[in-house]
């Protein structure tokens, strides 16, 4: 399976990816930038002799087996669908451990990448898009934040989650809400 397989497809595009449409899965991987080319895979055996190569005199290493448009799309799948190993295997035609150094490598990446998106609007277009009244009575206001606790049973390990002001077992949460009115 490919990205060329399904991007003219909508509705198995999102079904696979998530993404609404092959356009919207092209600008989140152009955001990704250059870095997708020398993404540097985890090797359980560092001993090993490997096969290196370069794209662009980028990346050096094992031959990869898949494009890296290719790779994310596995990713998406598993993330979406939670598809194991080795039907991903299969489905791309490359080995079950290929699967797993693709996955635990991209998983890692896109932990750290996204983290470069602003998620608080501007201040200027906070103010643009306040509603009336918070610019009359909050005219300053860029989140609401609430905190809550929700009641659970009792866990093994009570000091983690026991509240003495509840006197009772509970997770904590603070919640922060932008404007998107």
């Amino acid at each position: 399976m490919r990205v060329d397989s399904i991007k003219d497809n909508p509705e198995m595009f999102q079904y696979y990816t998530g993404f609404p449409m092959y356009k919207v899965f092209l600008a989140f991987f152009s955001f990704l930038g250059p870095a997708v080319d020398s993404l540097i895979y985890s090797e359980k055996d560092a001993n090993k002799p490997q096969a290196t190569h370069t794209i662009g005199a980028l990346k050096t290493g094992r031959i990869r087996a898949l494009q890296p448009m290719d790779e994310l799309l596995m990713v998406l799948m598993r993330l979406r669908q939670g598809l194991f190993e080795q039907d991903l295997a299969y489905r791309f035609a490359v080995s079950q451990s290929t699967v797993s150094r693709v996955w635990s490598t991209w998983i890692n990446f896109l932990y750290h990448k996204p983290k470069a998106l602003p998620i608080w609007m501007s201040k200027y277009s906070m103010q643009a898009t306040m509603p009336e009244v918070f610019k009359r009575d909050y005219p300053t206001t860029r989140i609401i934040i609430d905190a809550t606790e929700l009641y659970i049973e009792m866990p093994e390990i009570q000091q983690l989650t026991f509240s003495s002001y509840k006197n009772h077992n509970t997770y904590k949460a603070l919640v922060g809400r932008s404007q998107e009115w």
